[in-house]
């Protein structure tokens, strides 16, 4: 083929010298161009698809000239599954290029009629002209067709991991380790695949003429006779509208080689994956999942195709966090949520990456060569999310970092997210957390994460250190929700720099503020309350049974029938001020005689409860075996402002009147 094409080239300088520009000459060079094959669906049986085959010459001729074409297939006759326009006659289909002209073409229409199968490849040679035509450059097209796989198992499942990319570690433009970089013949050669910020770029732009059809094919085949069916994930961006699309292709037959469409070569689309695809130029992510059912093949090759890019206006794909499983067949991990409590400490994430838990997306107009990624600057040296925006192009970031699937929160009555954060430098530039019940996990999240739904967070001033930031979720109680953290206002010119790190969403506040708070959390022998049992085998201890799945403190009388108990709870010392006031939350089940809540100002701190003397609080606590959590708040301490004081919670129980079941979390005295 070189050959060919260096004569071209050779020929075309000759013809050119002693000749102006305008003149028409008698003698060309044809050949197939732009495209010199092309690589096909399989129609459905019954359906046609017409393919338009271009030539070209290399000078204008003086008169009418013809280039003579015959098709060869070893699968597949002529009339069988496909027809050309022109007909051939004798053989051959004859392309006329009328005076003055250098393109003409030719069309062949493909049609199903159960003939043709995924290993059908039909060349078309140029064998023969006449005119002004003395010479074939580029003289075979070549149509391969490739069988869809519709992805037969219906369903995506949890599997066992057999190979994870990530891509965080690859250099720009590089091929990533563990690929290799192909292209069909005939297509261009200078743009393709190439790693870039966030994954693996595939773009046409610029460059050489012509059209991309480049594979990125794993190097290491699986064997799918030992394992079975595997199972594929990944993470898909499409960065600019235009012309292009992706394929996931796999090859059950391929054998290495630097051509991957060698005659015989099949490479089957995966239909469930195109299904999937976000709309070109949508600049959003999207998490893509395919079960294609294909558990037969020693060595079975995948690889994503990108292909009928234009070096102009071309679409451009981006692709992250390319996972094999292995099919188990254990429970779907389509739509699930993430459970609560949750938390993140971004350790695992690659520098320059974006952790697995997340995923990013920047809004139309927003800078997109800055945002969120994974860097080694966090608390104590770990991997943190940094964001920033400046440097690069000109403009301001909208950058969304929001979790890949939606939590949990349809039984919780409060919910909170806590992260730490340090500011590197200040500048331009807020960050918003912001939650979503109607969010799908692909679009712009600008039309699903609502102002209402927002909560700017203040960012602290820039520092080495750390802070620990809350934000209150509660509104989002009930729902299942998208969390989101926008990056929004900062510029080239002027943005703040901050690391974010330890990302947790709870059921219940961690950051307890007032003369006195506890929580229960990581309970061990009560934390910061101590108990004391007056009678009774039973006593208050902690549990897992707390406000919203947590932990708490529990009291329940009952050992194979209601049993004589007295016991209390009591806090450690604070002294009121101002307008304090008592906030706990309660829980009682079965039933037995009600809890009651005590203040003493003579308390040692320590032993039996009966030395001190003790003032009932005038408490509304929730109904006898209502078994719903109660926040009972509004209890007032005004009456003992300035003085040292325990508060305690005292359990009866007994034969006669029953033994109910207490449970108690979220303990605070305001200030």
């Amino acid at each position: 083929m070189k050959k060919y094409i260096l004569l071209a080239i050779i020929s075309t300088v000759v013809f050119f010298i002693g000749c102006d520009e305008e003149d028409i000459l008698d003698q060309s060079t044809v050949s197939y161009y732009p495209r010199v094959g092309t690589v096909v669906d399989e129609p459905e049986v019954g359906d046609t698809l017409d393919i338009t085959v271009t030539l070209e010459l290399s000078t204008r001729l003086q008169n009418a000239s013809s280039a003579f074409i015959s098709s060869q297939s070893l699968n597949v006759a002529y009339g069988q599954g496909f027809i050309t326009e022109p007909e051939p006659v004798n053989g051959k289909i004859a392309v006329v290029f009328n005076e003055d002209e250098t393109e003409s073409s030719f069309k062949i229409r493909v049609f199903n009629n159960e003939q043709l199968t995924a290993a059908t490849t039909i060349n078309f040679i140029i064998d023969s002209f006449n005119g002004g035509i003395n010479s074939a450059g580029q003289k075979k097209y070549t149509l391969k067709l490739s069988d869809i796989d519709e992805g037969g198992c219906n369903q995506f499942d949890q599997g066992t991991v057999l190979r994870n990319y990530t891509f965080g570690d690859c250099n720009r433009f590089a091929t990533p380790d563990g690929f290799v970089e192909l292209f069909a013949e005939g297509a261009k050669t200078d743009r393709g695949w190439g790693c870039d910020d966030g994954g693996v770029n595939a773009s046409a732009f610029g460059g050489s003429a012509g059209s991309d059809d480049a594979y990125l094919i794993i190097e290491e085949p699986f064997n799918l006779d030992e394992i079975g069916n595997v199972l594929i994930s990944f993470s898909l961006l499409s960065e600019f509208d235009g012309e292009g699309t992706v394929d996931l292709v796999y090859s059950p037959n391929y054998n290495g080689s630097e051509d991957p469409n060698e005659d015989g070569t099949v490479w089957i689309s995966l239909k469930d994956v195109r299904e999937q695809l976000p709309g070109d130029g949508s600049n959003t992510l999207v998490q893509v999942f395919s079960a294609p059912c294909i558990d037969k093949g020693s060595s079975v090759y995948f690889g994503f195709r990108y292909y009928d890019a234009p070096a102009s206006d071309p679409a451009s794909w981006l692709i992250d966090d390319l996972v094999f499983m292995k099919d188990d067949g254990e429970e779907p991990i389509l739509f699930t949520e993430f459970s609560v409590p949750f938390e993140d400490n971004l350790d695992a994430c690659n520098d320059f990456a974006i952790p697995g838990n997340f995923i990013q997306l920047r809004v139309p107009g927003s800078k997109s060569d800055r945002g969120w990624y994974c860097d080694g600057n966090g608390d104590g040296g770990s991997q943190a999310l940094k964001a920033f925006a400046s440097g690069g192009a000109a403009g301001a970031i909208d950058a969304w970092l929001i979790s890949r699937i939606p939590f949990d929160f349809s039984d919780l009555t409060k919910a909170f997210t806590n992260f730490d954060i340090k500011v590197n430098s200040e500048g331009d530039g807020q960050l918003n957390v912001l939650w979503s019940e109607n969010y799908s996990g692909t679009g712009d999240p600008s039309s699903f994460f609502t102002a209402e739904n927002a909560i700017a967070v203040t960012l602290p001033s820039a520092s080495s250190t750390f802070t620990n930031i809350e934000v209150d979720l509660t509104e989002a109680a009930g729902k299942v929700v998208y969390l989101a953290w926008q990056f929004k206002g900062a510029t080239s010119a002027n943005s703040v720099d901050f690391n974010l790190d330890n990302i947790a969403v709870t059921p219940q506040t961690t950051i307890l503020t007032g003369l006195l708070t506890e929580d229960f959390n990581v309970c061990n022998e009560l934390n910061s309350f101590s108990e004391f049992s007056v009678s009774g085998a039973q006593s208050w201890d902690c549990t897992n049974f707390g406000r919203d799945d947590s932990t708490g403190a529990q009291m329940s009388g009952f050992s194979g029938g209601a049993q004589d108990n007295e016991d209390w709870l009591i806090s450690p010392s604070f002294v009121p001020a101002g307008t304090s006031t008592l906030i706990f939350d309660a829980r009682t089940a079965f039933n037995g005689p009600a809890m009651e809540v005590k203040i003493s100002t003579n308390y040692g701190g320590s032993g039996d409860p009966s030395t001190a003397t003790w003032t009932d609080l005038s408490v509304t606590l929730p109904a006898e075996s209502s078994d719903t959590w109660t926040t009972v708040d509004g209890i007032s301490l005004n009456a003992f402002n300035g003085q040292t004081v325990h508060v305690a919670f005292v359990y009866y129980s007994s034969t006669a009147d029953g033994a109910a079941r207490w449970t108690l979390d979220n303990v605070v005295v305001t200030e």
